[in-house]
């Protein structure tokens, strides 16, 4: 764990959730799929835990970036 945070910068469960962040903004941007069904498929243990990392990386809520197409 330390000489993945010495090496990339981040924890390992920050980058994971960079990581779940990015696949969600993905799926947003070409995908028809719910939110809901987006932050399952992103790997969200649950949808609040979606909704605050996504609006945090993005500054806007998930169905907000999906209309601003990112």
């Amino acid at each position: 764990m330390t000489v993945f945070r010495r090496t990339a910068g981040v924890t390992l469960g920050d980058y994971v959730t960079m990581c779940r962040v990015a696949e969600a903004q993905r799926l947003l941007l070409t995908t028809s799929m719910k939110v809901t069904e987006i932050a399952d498929a992103a790997g969200f243990g649950s949808l609040s835990s979606f909704y605050e990392h996504v609006s945090a990386a993005c500054g806007m809520t998930p169905r907000e970036y999906r209309r601003q197409g990112g």
